[in-house]
C-alpha cells in the first residue's frame, strides 16, 4: 500500500483513477490532450449563464407584474402568486448564474449543482434525456474527473499561451440564438403594450 498516492483510493477502479494514466512532466501535451474536453465543459457555464440571465428577466417582468408596474396580456393570475412566481424564478437565476460562473472556472461546487439540474433533466425524454446525459458524461467521465483536479488547475496555470479557438460556425450559432432570444424578448414587450 505504500505505492498508492495518498490522494488515490486505493478501493476505486482503474477506470475511475482520473490521475492514474496522466504524465504530468508535459504540461502543453496535457492541456493539449484535456483543451477540448476542458473547453465543453466551460460551455455547459456558458450555456448555464444564458439561462440565468434569462431566468433573471422573467423573475422581474413577473415581480413586475405582480407589483402592478408590467401589464402583460394574458396575465390572469392573482398578484401575489406572480410576485411568488417571480421570486422562485429569481432563485434558480442566481443558482444557475453562480454555477455557470463556478463551472467555468472548473470550480467543484458548480459541478455538483449542475449534475442536479442534469439528473432532474434526463426526465425530459427524449431531448432533454439526451442534453443531461451529454452533459454528465462531460463532467463525470475520465477526462471530466481529471478536468476538474487541482493537478490540472496547476498545468492551465503552466500553460496560459494554450487557448482553445472557437469555431467561426459556432458563434455564428450563438449569435442567431442571442437574436432569436432577442427578437422574442422584445416581441413579448411589444404585444403587451396593446
Amino acid at each position: 500500500m505504500s505505492n498508492v498516492p495518498p490522494t488515490d483510493n486505493p478501493y476505486a477502479s482503474p477506470l475511475f483513477s482520473s490521475r492514474a494514466a496522466v504524465d504530468l512532466s508535459s504540461p502543453d501535451a496535457v492541456r493539449n490532450k484535456y483543451l477540448k474536453h476542458e473547453a465543453s465543459v466551460k460551455s455547459v457555464g456558458l450555456l448555464y449563464l444564458l439561462g440565468g440571465t434569462v431566468s433573471l428577466i422573467l423573475s422581474l417582468v413577473y415581480i413586475g407584474m405582480g407589483a402592478g408596474v408590467v401589464t402583460l396580456s394574458g396575465a390572469e393570475l392573482s398578484r401575489r402568486m406572480l410576485i411568488v412566481v417571480g421570486i422562485v424564478f429569481f432563485a434558480m437565476s442566481i443558482v444557475q448564474l453562480y454555477s455557470g460562473i463556478s463551472i467555468r472556472k472548473l470550480g467543484s461546487t458548480g459541478r455538483i449543482i449542475i449534475t442536479v439540474f442534469s439528473v432532474i433533466g434526463l426526465l425530459g425524454v427524449p431531448v432533454g434525456t439526451l442534453i443531461s446525459g451529454f452533459i454528465l458524461y462531460l463532467l463525470w467521465s475520465q477526462k471530466g474527473n481529471f478536468v476538474f483536479t487541482t493537478e490540472y488547475q496547476e498545468v492551465i496555470k503552466a500553460t496560459p499561451h494554450i487557448k482553445y479557438k472557437t469555431s467561426i460556425v459556432v458563434w455564428i450559432l450563438l449569435g442567431l440564438l442571442l437574436l432569436f432570444l432577442g427578437v422574442g424578448l422584445f416581441a413579448t414587450l411589444a404585444d403587451s403594450n396593446y
